[in-house]
């Protein structure tokens, strides 16, 4: 029972991940003011997204032991895994770029992160804890420090735009993802666990957003993670910007959202069982709404409004939810999965 509580509080909030990632896709958010509720579906900017790649990270601890940090040819399995289903992921947003949505498709970034964080399987939650903290003040440094020669050199290869360009710089992302292993790695199914990453979560988004709002508005609402190269934006808070106050705000609002989600009693999950179906779907699901916003553009027709939202979202609840009673597993999440676990298993005699 325990097990399965954590499961499905791990897909509700990647499906809450998910959906706030359709909202920020379809709707025109616009800058977050807390004291202006007319602003407030601006919370999806940004923080949807670091919050599906922090739910990545306690996922990958939960395929590669859980607890225990793999060792010998465990580990060795759960490596192969990880590298085949970073490789598919990548090739799947590959692919999406091809659709010509008017979005900026995170697989491929979130592939990479999935791949730097082979090395680390083998590390206790504490040194990943260490790891998470390093990243994310050392990443913000480390972007301003590669996006000149960077931008002063087009053409220089994907894997440098990857790493430091786009909306998704992995030089910062990686952090996420860390912070998410550790988690995982701590015992994302103990409530003990599940409530320290709501409240520390909640204190590190206070100190983060905290920081933001005392910087001057030049620094706070730069966004050179955007590709800009002013160093005043290292300490930004503005969504997508790289900074160190968006990295702690936003990073410790997806850990306490994680831990709330864990927390919530089994009633309440199964009252929530679509958004969970879109979390447990969130591959199949995200690359057909980055497939229908192409379609969309390539036919004409608005890709952003409240009637495209609220059509998104309904399709991806009742599909995915339907889906998942009748067939279990999406489509590419089956894909995904067996190819890790062919590629892990021992050759035949």
């Amino acid at each position: 029972m325990a097990a399965r509580a954590r499961l499905d509080g791990l897909d509700l909030a990647r499906g809450l991940a998910l959906v706030g990632m359709l909202a920020a896709h379809t709707l025109s958010a616009g800058e977050l003011v807390w004291g202006d509720p007319s602003t407030w579906i601006g919370v999806v900017d940004g923080r949807s997204s670091i919050l599906f790649a922090t739910v990545a990270g306690v996922s990958l601890a939960l395929m590669s032991g859980r607890e225990s940090p793999p060792a010998g040819q465990d580990l060795v399995a759960a490596r192969v895994r990880l590298l085949t289903r970073a490789v598919i992921v990548f090739a799947v947003g590959s692919l999406l770029n091809l659709a010509g949505a008017p979005v900026a498709v995170i697989l491929e970034y979130y592939a990479v992160c999935m791949m730097l964080c082979i090395p680390l399987l083998r590390l206790d939650w504490q040194r990943l804890a260490i790891v998470a903290a390093v990243a994310a003040v050392a990443g913000p440094v480390l972007l301003r420090v590669l996006i000149v020669p960077v931008d002063a050199a087009p053409g220089i290869g994907t894997l440098t735009e990857l790493l430091v360009q786009g909306y998704y710089p992995v030089v910062v992302w990686f952090a996420f993802f860390a912070a998410g292993l550790a988690l995982g790695r701590a015992g994302a199914d103990r409530r003990a666990v599940q409530r320290s990453a709501l409240f520390g979560g909640t204190a590190l988004a206070v100190v983060g957003y905290g920081l933001g709002a005392v910087l001057p508005e030049s620094v706070a609402s730069s966004t050179a993670g955007l590709g800009a190269t002013g160093w005043d934006s290292v300490l930004s808070a503005a969504p997508h910007s790289g900074g160190v106050a968006e990295v702690l705000g936003s990073g410790g609002l997806a850990l306490a959202v994680i831990g709330g989600c864990l927390l919530l009693p089994a009633a309440v999950q199964l009252v929530l069982a679509p958004l969970r179906a879109v979390g447990a779907l969130a591959l199949t699901v995200y690359s057909a709404h980055v497939v229908s916003l192409g379609i969309l553009a390539a036919a004409g027709l608005p890709t952003r409004g409240a009637g495209v939202f609220w059509t998104t979202l309904v399709l991806a609840l009742v599909g995915a939810w339907t889906w998942r009673v009748l067939l279990g597993r999406g489509p590419l999440e089956r894909l995904v999965g067996s190819a890790a676990r062919r590629a892990a298993s021992p050759a035949a005699p």
